[in-house]
Parts: structure tokens; sequence; C-alpha cells
């Protein structure tokens, strides 16, 4: 077994969620855990206005997906995961590590 982690945009878990279903069985082949987590990378946070300030947030909200998936699907995962939002080569890395 396999633990694969993603960190997604909030708005795009169905769209995961409905590529994961159509790629595995739910049978025995994978668990799937949601955590929100905050973070930044290249993007920066939406400009709000305090007092007549902006104020830009540091941290963005993400969720990070935790899938333990049998050896014979981390691929067909992986491909599910980056293939669902439609992220195309924008896509973040994806991690599959032994568990």
């Amino acid at each position: 077994m396999k633990l694969v982690m993603a960190v997604i945009r909030p708005d795009r878990l169905e769209a995961v969620r409905r590529e994961l279903q159509s790629v595995l069985h739910e049978g025995d082949h994978y668990r799937i855990t949601v955590r929100p987590v905050e973070g930044h990378g290249r993007e920066e946070g939406e400009v709000e206005y305090v007092r007549g300030q902006a104020v830009r947030a540091r941290m963005v909200p993400r969720l990070e997906l935790t899938l333990g998936v049998n050896e014979a699907f981390v691929e067909p995962a992986i491909d599910a995961i980056i293939r669902g939002p439609g992220a195309g080569p924008t896509a973040k890395s994806v991690t599959a590590r032994s568990s």
C-alpha cells in the first residue's frame, strides 16, 4: 500500500473526487482523507481592505488530500488527481511513498 498526498484548491475537490471515483473502485483500492491547510507558493493572497489599508493575506487556503492506495492503483490515482481539476501543466507535485 502507498500513501499519495496532494495539495489542491478547495473549489477543485469535487472534480478530483469524481475523477478518482471513475478511475478507482471503492472496493478495497483506496481510502481518502481531506484536511484544510494554508500555505503559499508563487501565488500571493488576495488583497483585502481593512480600515482603508490594503492588506495581502500571506497564506492561501488549500486542501491536502491523503490517499491510501493499493500499489497497482498509484499511477492511475496520481493521473486522476492531476487530470481532475483540469490543471494541465501547472499542476503542483504529487508525492507517493510506501507505508
